[in-house]
């Protein structure tokens, strides 16, 4: 058990000593797969919770809002966003499926990873990751925690070349992009086994990149949405990814600590600032902010029920040792 932690310590990135030291409890805190597996569970229970004091404390702020003109946004807004999620469970499952052979277990897995994005603190995404994955599936921790930061690490350089990139007209700007996403398409390719063909490893580490990028203008798409429904025509998909990437940024690094709630409503009401006035800012990125609970709890749980069903029909035995890893370690 001391081996396993110390593996897992030198793995996690360099965050807060408070982050870590939770993290350090969470693993400490192992004596079996029936607990990490309770863990999990309890993990999913309280976001669900959480999304429903947040609905419960904000009922008469909801009350007053114009729903006539935001209600077509929002279901059109609904499907937008699955469509980035599936990309990002793409990734996602490719980076794991060179340590392991993926099957419906790592979608359900992931699928309650997405009601866990509702708790403030991104620890929670690290340590529910890590729990349902030691509880389920014979993977070590220290992969899952390796895989999480290339795949939070990628996310957050392909929204960096995106905002980068809505510079265009600039050509230092479209330099800094290209080296952006150049430096994550290596990334990419590294995770790879070096067994593979240089080139396959490339090409494969760009296609992540590009259903990452792709997420990124979905998000952008979602907020120019939004931004018309309140009646502001001046701005295009261009500024809202300007916008939405910086500010999905920011709360990707400060959702690494406790205090990260909130920080995307804060970011997103300064940006949108030169388009719209502040208190509209602000209704406008509470309603994607809402839209953004309500999508990952529904989504959430249709790929939770959909893959256990899945799982129930094939005859999936939750904590059988078949898969063996495909790469151990580089």
């Amino acid at each position: 058990m001391q081996k396993d932690t110390t593996e897992l310590e030198q793995a996690l990135p360099k965050e807060s000593r408070l982050l870590q030291q939770v993290y350090q409890l969470a693993i400490r805190a192992r004596t079996s797969r029936g607990l990490w597996r309770w863990i999990g569970y309890l993990l999913t229970l309280a976001a669900l919770a959480y999304i429903l004091v947040l609905l419960f404390y904000g009922r008469q702020q909801l009350g007053d809002i114009e729903w006539r003109a935001y209600l077509p946004v929002s279901l059109v807004s609904l499907p937008v966003y699955l469509v980035s999620l599936l990309l990002q469970l793409c990734v996602w499952l490719r980076l794991i499926a060179f340590h392991r052979q993926v099957d419906w277990r790592d979608v359900e897995i992931y699928s309650r990873m997405i009601l866990l994005r509702s708790l403030p603190g991104g620890i929670w995404h690290w340590v529910g990751r890590a729990a349902m994955y030691k509880a389920a599936i014979p993977i070590s921790g220290r992969t899952v925690v390796k895989a999480n930061s290339i795949e939070w690490g990628l996310f957050v350089l392909a929204g960096l070349g995106v905002c980068a990139a809505s510079n265009f007209p600039q050509p230092f700007w479209g330099l800094i992009a290209l080296v952006i996403l150049v430096l994550a398409v290596g990334i990419a390719a590294r995770w790879q086994p070096t067994s593979r063909a240089l080139g396959r490893r490339i090409f494969e580490g760009a296609l992540w990149i590009l259903m990452d990028v792709s997420s990124w203008w979905l998000g952008a798409l979602i907020l120019l949405l939004f931004v018309q429904a309140s009646g502001i025509r001046e701005a295009g998909l261009v500024e809202m990814a300007q916008v939405t990437t910086l500010a999905g940024v920011i709360a990707i690094l400060a959702g690494l600590f406790p205090t990260g709630f909130g920080i995307r409503e804060i970011s997103l009401t300064v940006l949108l600032q030169p388009y719209m006035p502040t208190a509209l800012g602000l209704l406008v990125a509470l309603l994607v902010r809402l839209l953004y609970v309500l999508a990952d709890t529904l989504w959430g749980l249709v790929g939770w029920g959909a893959s256990r069903l899945i799982q129930r029909i094939e005859g999936y035995q939750p904590d059988v040792t078949d898969n063996v890893a495909v790469v151990t370690e580089r």
